[in-house]
């Protein structure tokens, strides 16, 4: 008896098999969001196209391939035009009351002020301000920077070399909101290379920043520096003059500053801020105490000359001259 062997049966493909390509596909979707998750930016995709009103509403109503059962070009083009006018209407209200919010508290206003606000008119038109300033804001996809967002960009370093210190708590309100962020490419020596090479660094930048800042009182402030330094009075108020120097006098903190900037490096928003100092890097210092120490040495030395040759000859417009001469190399 002869037995034939049972030949195999051929494997399926896995493409026509349903539970099969279903797995895969799942296997593969996952893949690759593990990927997308890993290789994530920093920042999240902007919602902001950039794309202008007139040229979108021009492209719709010239597309050829529509829907079955739409409206011809000269249609889709009337039917947009009165979308803008209510748009325009809609939003020009809102302007209008934005523009009476924000009147109290301008500070570039040329024009007297003869309408009298109570305190608690006051405060709620700050708050509908900021709200109005708000949602136009989200509207034209500008995304919020929030607090600890702004702690964390005001203490990462900057890839211009240069660190600056910012005091938040000067102010009452800090709104920051920004559009795009592009990524640019800087030059710049650095010690790791004696100085020698330049080396690149990728720098992203926002392309537009919208600032919104209100100075505290300087009841207010004076109050909190007397409580969180346990101060006097007189040393607060010394304190404040120092930290609002060049600032403009508002001792009421009334005022709301509005500024749009363009191409901001996100490391380096501490130039917005009107309050900003300069912090110096021990490199910084040593550089600066190096070249101020050998200059006020090699002055010393020329004075100290110039007396000894002043007394050797005992003329005393000489020995006037070189000790002048010593409190100048002295004071500066």
């Amino acid at each position: 008896m002869t037995t034939e062997p049972i030949a195999a049966a051929p494997a399926t493909p896995v493409e026509d098999s349903p539970s099969s390509g279903q797995a895969a596909q799942t296997e593969i979707a996952a893949e690759g969001q593990a990927a997308a998750t890993t290789a994530a930016p920093e920042e999240p995709r902007q919602k902001f196209i950039p794309v202008t009103r007139i040229a979108l509403m021009d492209r719709l109503a010239t597309e050829e391939k529509r829907t079955a059962g739409l409206a011809g070009p000269a249609s889709c083009a009337k039917m947009f035009r009165y979308l803008s006018v209510w748009r325009h209407q809609t939003y020009q209200g809102r302007l209008a009351h934005m523009k009476y919010c924000f009147m109290p508290f301008s500070p570039d206003r040329d024009t007297k002020q003869i309408m009298h606000y109570e305190p608690e008119q006051l405060a709620s038109m700050q708050d509908d301000l900021i709200e109005q300033v708000r949602y136009l804001l989200t509207q034209a996809n500008y995304k919020h920077i929030d607090k600890k967002k702004l702690e964390e960009l005001l203490q990462a370093n900057s890839a211009h070399g240069l660190e600056l210190t910012v005091d938040l708590g000067e102010f009452d309100e800090v709104l920051l909101f920004s559009r795009g962020l592009e990524v640019e490419t800087v030059e710049k020596r650095v010690m790791d290379n004696l100085f020698l090479f330049k080396r690149e660094f990728k720098v992203p930048t926002y392309s537009r920043l919208f600032v919104l800042l209100k100075l505290k009182s300087l009841e207010a402030r004076k109050q909190e520096i007397m409580r969180t330094q346990s101060v006097n009075e007189k040393k607060a108020l010394k304190i404040i003059k120092k930290k609002r120097r060049g600032l403009p006098d508002d001792p009421d903190g009334r005022f709301i500053y509005l500024r749009l900037f363009k191409d901001i490096p996100r490391e380096d928003l501490e130039m917005m801020f009107p309050n900003t100092q300069v912090k110096l890097k021990l490199f910084d210092k040593i550089k600066l105490g190096v070249t101020a120490g050998g200059g006020t040495i090699a002055g010393l030395v020329g004075a100290a000359g110039k007396m000894a040759a002043a007394i050797a000859t005992a003329n005393p417009i000489a020995l006037v001259a070189a000790l002048a001469g010593v409190v100048g190399v002295i004071f500066r």
